[in-house]
């Protein structure tokens, strides 16, 4: 195939693979459902360059993504889950092309595709890229940039010249207005260490740091600007001083030691991480000339990246899928190496997914015995039944790529591994989280609620309920940011009605009069719709507590 043949091959089962079942279940708290509510807020009332979420200003993200999914509604005729997810979707897409793209500039066509279908295939980019949230988006735009500056680059060495690389400044500053300055550090800290690395003085003096970084500030400043108009000083504030500087210094939510993301990497990047040692001795002893460069670069994007997101306590998975595709450049080009040189055992590929196999066989054999023990089972008794054999089926599907990795059918096992990952993610949006539902959605208190307060009812939230709730009622709530405020709300009219977590008003003491609608059905963190009663509301099953800790409000009331 042509080059250009390829990448069409590649976008299209990149969209057969993220696109069915898109729309297939509800949006899940937290995230999915407050950045569709954001967009819907922003369609609504015509204010794109301040987020707001339920009429306050929302400033815990810059707006690109925002501004994605109000116009994927808008192209689609409406603000759906189809819609919210949409620009994942594509950005997954475009993604994977970047991949084979980058990978090309550096190894061979075959390693390129193997690194794109291993991209693609992967855990944790098969749930983002049908996921709507900020980080797919993300991660097109940092590999997008580095793509952009190798190119640059191929072109100074192939030809003797080369021009300043505005093309990876200005995507930096996309990237920036999607989810700050992570948009910017880790990609640029991974050219200058390489640089350093390879000792190319020229290419450093090329990259121009002070130019670009003046480039980069001129695109963020085209929305922060307005943006800070609009928003006053304590938008500025919130937006650039606290979620950025103040979240990486000394965030106050997601603290994790400083080795967690070893620890989710395999999980993520599943099964792939666990070919990774294979790939990396066959490239070190076949790779010469660009191919040495190719690995280099990719090494130190990885090793850079899991140190500037480790070095701060707030750790979230999401954080570095920026460094999947050097992950998966690293994987094709050392699988396609191992498969041209055969001084490196079958058994570096075929043993770690044989061993995987056998372990996921016996979890699945152990399975049926110990699935009452989860809270969750009795909640959902046909996905508890199906659990089972999903991981038979990845079992399985280990075992054969084991046999044919040890019979060296290298791109026959990655294809096949790739199908088969792919096909058990399109069964999950499907078939399975669909039934999840009832426990990460807000529709069900979000419709009840907008349904029984009609038109003239009024709608409040105490302190921080989920935004599926505001995105399935279609109606801004108005936001209680204390107990004295709770009481006042609750005792002034008969039509105002209450969502509220249950865990906090367990702790408002002597009780409210109130009477209990719905609740949803999480066990572990539920949330209920109420109305003003005539008896002290006590939740079933539990005792009053004597004491009670300060109640954390969270945001919006701390905001």
């Amino acid at each position: 195939m042509t080059r250009r043949q390829t990448i069409l091959v590649l976008a299209g089962l990149a969209l057969l693979t993220f696109l069915p079942g898109l729309g297939a279940h509800d949006l899940w708290n937290p995230d999915e459902p407050r950045y569709a509510e954001v967009a819907r807020e922003m369609t609504e009332t015509g204010e794109y360059m301040v987020p707001h979420l339920s009429g306050l200003v929302y400033a815990e993200k810059p707006p690109m993504f925002f501004w994605l999914i109000a116009l994927s509604g808008k192209l689609l005729g409406g603000l759906d889950e189809f819609a919210v997810r949409l620009p994942s979707a594509l950005a997954a897409m475009g993604a994977t092309v970047l991949v084979y793209l980058l990978a090309a500039l550096y190894f061979e066509s075959r390693a390129a595709l193997l690194s794109a279908v291993i991209y693609l295939t992967c855990a944790k980019v098969l749930l983002q890229g049908r996921t709507g949230q900020i980080d797919m988006t993300l991660g097109f735009w940092v590999i997008l940039a580095m793509y952009l500056w190798a190119r640059h680059r191929r072109h100074r060495l192939a030809l003797g010249k080369g021009a300043f690389p505005w093309g990876f400044w200005i995507v930096a500053g996309l990237a920036t207005v999607t989810k700050g300055p992570v948009g910017l550090l880790p990609p640029l800290l991974t050219l200058l260490a390489f640089l350093v690395w390879e000792r190319d003085r020229y290419e450093l003096s090329r990259l121009r740091v002070g130019r670009g970084l003046l480039l980069w500030l001129g695109v963020v400043l085209l929305w922060l600007v307005p943006a800070i108009l609009v928003g006053g000083q304590s938008y500025f504030d919130v937006i650039v001083l606290k979620q950025n500087v103040t979240r990486y210094a000394n965030p106050w939510g997601h603290l994790k030691p400083w080795y967690y993301y070893l620890t989710v990497l395999p999980g993520d990047f599943f099964p792939w991480l666990f070919l990774l040692p294979g790939a990396l001795l066959a490239g070190r002893r076949t790779f010469s000339g660009a191919e040495r460069r190719g690995l280099r670069l990719c090494l130190t994007w990885v090793i850079v990246t899991l140190i500037f997101f480790s070095l701060s306590s707030g750790k979230r998975t999401v954080y570095i899928l920026q460094m999947y595709p050097a992950l998966a450049i690293l994987l094709g080009a050392g699988l396609d190496a191992w498969e041209r040189d055969r001084r490196v055992s079958n058994a570096w590929f075929s043993w770690p997914l044989g061993v995987l196999g056998v372990l996921f066989a016996v979890a699945a054999g152990l399975l049926p015995s110990r699935i009452g023990e989860i809270e969750e089972a009795a909640l959902l008794p046909d996905l508890a039944a199906i659990l089972p054999w999903i991981v038979a089926t990845l079992a399985a599907l280990l075992l054969v790529s084991a046999v044919l990795y040890a019979r060296r059918r290298c791109s026959a096992a990655t294809w096949f591994l790739g199908t088969g990952m792919a096909a058990l993610f399109a069964f999950g949006s499907l078939w399975v989280m669909p039934r999840l539902d009832p426990l990460k959605s807000g529709r069900l208190l979000g419709e009840t609620a907008a349904e029984v307060a009609g038109e003239d009812g009024v709608i409040a939230i105490f302190p921080k309920v989920e935004a599926g709730m505001l995105f399935y009622a279609e109606r801004n709530f108005q936001v209680l940011c204390s107990e004295v405020e709770l009481r006042d709300f609750m005792t002034a009219d008969a039509d105002h009605w209450l969502l509220a977590e249950i865990k906090m008003l367990e702790r408002v003491q002597p009780p409210l009069l109130l009477e209990e609608i719905v609740r949803d059905v999480d066990p572990k963190d539920a949330l209920g719709l109420f109305r003003r009663g005539t008896r002290p509301w006590r939740n079933p099953g539990s005792s009053p507590k004597a004491s009670r800790k300060p109640v954390d409000y969270g945001y919006p009331c701390g905001s």
